[in-house]
């Protein structure tokens, strides 16, 4: 989504924020309008497959049950939460189409 598509405006030519919606960071902006690294994302996407996958199945598999049971769950809550933390990072909302790159970068530091 840009800003053509979110106004509808996109057959009359190019469109363009006169202004942007607000001077100061906010809620839609560090909320909305994440921006992931591409090195970052794929740290997250493997810290996700191993700990929450991989790391439990080898867990359940090599200790005995109370033990290899209650640390492969740990570990697979630690990368369910890392993979949709990346999930709902990487999203595009359609709200940030209304801000220009440089406010969704400043709000993102």
């Amino acid at each position: 989504p840009d800003l053509a598509s979110a106004t509808g405006l996109g057959g009359r030519g190019a469109v363009r924020a006169f202004e942007p919606p607000q001077t100061g960071g906010g809620y839609l902006l560090s909320e909305m309008a994440f921006r992931v690294g591409r090195a970052r994302a794929g740290a997250l996407r493997r810290l996700a497959l191993g700990a929450g996958v991989v790391l439990p199945a080898a867990l359940v598999l090599a200790l005995p049950a109370p033990t290899g049971a209650g640390l492969a769950a740990a570990f697979h809550l630690i990368g369910a939460a890392a993979g949709r933390w990346l999930f709902f990072a990487e999203a595009r909302h359609v709200v940030s189409g209304y801000f220009p790159e440089r406010s969704i970068a400043a709000a993102n530091r």
